[in-house]
């Protein structure tokens, strides 16, 4: 039996509680309404440029979740067959709803309900 390799010196935990250099942190985001693109609009527009999507951004502020998601509306984020597909998903999601529940969302926010 082969002994088990001790941790990589670069995954040790002790390396791993070591501050990253100022050039690879990422600073708070702030996104805004004020019509400023904020750095994660501006990096998912470079990863949708380049073809290195899909991607998954996370954030763990309601309020800067709901700014972002206003910035990303203006990116074209889907093929024209992706969106005759998320089209199609939304609007038989929409039928199996009651006409009360088709009513609710969309005012103002990101999505607009039938």
């Amino acid at each position: 039996m082969l002994p088990f390799p001790s941790t990589p010196p670069h995954l040790s935990p002790t390396h791993l509680n070591t501050p990253l250099p100022s050039h690879f942190q990422l600073q708070e985001t702030k996104a805004t309404n004020t019509g400023e693109r904020s750095d994660i609009f501006k990096l998912i527009r470079l990863i949708m440029q380049r073809g290195y999507d899909p991607c998954i951004v996370f954030s763990f502020s309601k309020r800067e979740c709901e700014a972002l998601a206003l910035q990303m509306v203006s990116l074209d984020l889907n093929t024209d067959a992706e969106k005759k597909l998320v089209q199609a998903i939304y609007t038989n999601a929409l039928e199996c709803l009651s006409e009360d529940d088709r009513c609710v969302g969309g005012k103002g926010g990101v999505w607009v309900g039938g």
